[in-house]
């Protein structure tokens, strides 16, 4: 890792010249897009942390965009934020503004000790920005009874973790680096020794997640992720990566300044629909990372970045509970009550590295998965740390045309799945299993998603049974194993039979070059009008697939794995309201049972053996040592 000040100094330089492109003399947000998406106080005190530390002018002109969007509303996010600016730059900020900021955290500080900001399970970033702010914010307006309340937060926060090997939002491109960022300040500039001792410890737990679930040789984080945004899964420029490539730019084959300040719009790495929406709101991320000083130790590092073949990680994560409730009477499936419960639940997360691939797997869905992705794999490309070689595959399910993908596309922050998920894996292979989510009880379609974007690079073929796809479309009316050649991997994907009330439906299968994405659907239901479903016949749609990964060099050809993947068997019944599915392949067989009413898995078993669930275990290569468990 480099000389953070210098690094820090470096990005800064490079993005000051922004303040005359986005903003106008008076400090007015000039993005022509989306003018009045400019990310709210919190990112304008993101940009002004660099533009503080600037000629005569570019303070000036910083002075001018705070004055000018400056509002005394509760924000998560701006309170940290707006002691970050008076602690790093108040000699710079004109004595009208900085009264103002400190007003604001005279007016807002309150908020930050709700019962809410503690770790309940929900996401961890917005608690320890509560502790940032009430106990550097404390400090600064002389008020212990703030620095208390931040002090039992923290303490609160090591219980949890006490008894976890991850976080709650764990291995969450975009929101680890947000949980980072208050910590390092606080470790770094808390005046109290029991909170920078405490934050710390949080820290390098936060660093030890991203360590453990990074992919060096994808240049990606790999899965399973809490929360994930369309840069985070489809392989293209997300918070991780920006943050790491930060610290450790001899590791990646691109600048973060060249690619949001040089190249702007023409980037390749960042999401189209982001940099319409607003590249100036996505750009002022990194720069608010780089105001923290890190402490990574070398055993992070190594973590990082050594993964040997055959490394794998399992922890548990709690999860706290969810409920669906339905505003509009006419979406309320028949039979429904009055609130569709789910949770709480702690989940067994497993990442495994391949020779060149990773395959994540989550146990149980992340809230109401919605931001989550369960399972995720990615496969490297030629050369180490470049994502543009490499290539991700991610799964949802959705009802109608809730795709972005759809033509016309469906405009969202995210794509959020509409399905409750549960896997097992075992290595290379995920057994990964669907329920849909009572959302509407009228609806044209319902379709288990497996995807793969195009951007970068594409499979050789891709093959439904003995059947190839021609431009990577077909459809045929059976379920039928679908065998990818990704030239040095091979990849399968084997649908589960599909039940509604114990009888299996009738449904077909197609392969699709859809918005740029490869898609696999496995249709549960298709009907030319909105059919009327009852709330139990919707929760007791079964669907899923199991995945494969292999290294091509393990197989004679790819008709060989296309075989090998075809012998592949699957039990998958419906009784009793429980769902009992068995995936049998040469050398393996992962058996599950469930319900869908309820969050556990009544058992999971590899190879007949119970699944073992520990809090941590971590083989195949070194153990940095910062889980609070031990």
């Amino acid at each position: 890792m480099i000389d953070q000040s210098e690094a820090r100094e470096r990005l800064y330089a490079a993005h000051r010249p922004t303040i005359t492109r986005w903003w106008d003399a008076d400090g007015r947000f000039t993005w022509p897009q989306a003018p009045e998406h400019h990310g709210g106080l919190r990112a304008i005190l993101w940009h002004c942390l660099s533009y503080l530390g600037g000629d005569a002018e570019c303070v000036r002109r910083a002075n001018a965009v705070i004055r000018a969007h400056h509002h005394q509303q509760p924000c998560h996010f701006a309170p940290g934020a707006a002691i970050d600016v008076l602690a790093m730059h108040r000699a710079r900020l004109e004595p009208d503004v900085a009264a103002l900021l400190t007003r604001y955290l005279e007016l807002n500080l309150s908020y930050m000790s709700t019962e809410d900001l503690k770790i309940h399970g929900y996401n961890d970033n917005h608690p320890f920005k509560a502790m940032h702010a009430l106990i550097l914010g404390g400090e600064l307006l002389g008020s212990r009874q703030l620095v208390e309340c931040g002090l039992h937060k923290l303490r609160q926060a090591l219980a949890v973790y006490r008894r976890n090997g991850l976080p709650c939002e764990y291995n969450s491109p975009t929101y680890t680096p947000v949980s980072l960022v208050p910590l390092a300040h606080l470790a770094e500039h808390a005046r109290e020794p029991e909170a920078r001792d405490t934050a710390l410890r949080l820290e390098r737990f936060f660093w030890q997640d991203l360590a453990l679930h990074w992919d060096p040789r994808a240049g990606l984080p790999a899965g399973p992720l809490s929360r994930g945004y369309v840069n985070d899964h489809t392989g293209l420029l997300g918070g991780a990566t920006m943050l790491l490539a930060h610290l450790f730019p001899q590791r990646f084959p691109f600048s973060v300044a060249d690619e949001l300040f040089t190249k702007g719009a023409a980037s390749r790495l960042v999401d189209p629909a982001t940099i319409a929406r607003s590249l100036p709101f996505y750009a002022a991320h990194p720069i608010w990372y780089a105001s923290a000083d890190y402490h990574l130790d070398a055993a992070i590092e190594r973590a990082l970045f050594d993964k040997p073949a055959g490394a794998c990680v399992r922890g548990t994560a709690e999860t706290g509970t969810w409920g669906i409730g339905w505003d509009d009477p006419a979406k309320r499936p028949a039979d429904a009550p009055k609130v569709h419960h789910a949770g709480p639940r702690r989940s067994l997360c497993t990442t495994w590295f391949g020779r060149r691939h990773s395959l994540g797997t989550a146990q149980y869905s992340w809230l109401d998965n919605g931001q989550a992705h369960g399972f995720l794999a990615t496969l490297a490309g030629p050369v180490d740390g470049d994502q543009t070689g490499a290539a991700t595959w991610f799964a949802r399910m959705f009802f109608d045309e809730r795709c972005p993908y759809a033509e016309p596309p469906h405009t969202a922050d995210c794509f959020r799945d509409d399905g409750d998920i549960r896997t097992l894996q075992h290595q290379s292979t995920a057994l990964v299993l669907y329920n849909p989510h009572p959302l509407n009880g009228r609806f044209k379609r319902l379709r288990t998603g497996v995807f793969r974007p195009l951007a970068f690079t594409r499979p050789k073929s891709v093959w439904i049974g003995e059947t190839e796809a021609p431009a990577l479309n077909l459809t045929v009316d059976r379920l039928a194993p679908v065998a990818v050649d990704e030239g040095g991997h091979y990849v399968g994907i084997v649908p589960l039979r599909l039940h509604d009330r114990g009888n299996c439906r009738k449904a077909h299968l197609q392969v699709s070059d859809r918005g740029g994405k490869l898609a696999v659907l496995i249709s549960s239901f298709e009907g030319w009008g909105p059919q009327a479903f009852t709330y139990e016949q919707i929760v007791e749609t079964c669907s899923g697939f199991a995945f494969e990964i292999r290294d091509a060099a393990d197989f004679a050809s790819f008709a060989d794995f296309r075989r090998w993947l075809a012998a592949a068997t699957v039990e998958d019944d419906y009784y009793a309201d429980m769902r009992t599915t068995a995936y049998r392949r040469d050398g393996l067989e992962l058996a599950t049972c469930y319900s869908p009413y309820q969050s556990a898995f009544r058992f999971a078993a590899i190879d007949g053996e119970a699944l073992a669930v520990p809090t941590l275990a971590i083989t195949g290569m070194p153990d940095p040592g910062h889980a609070i468990s031990r």
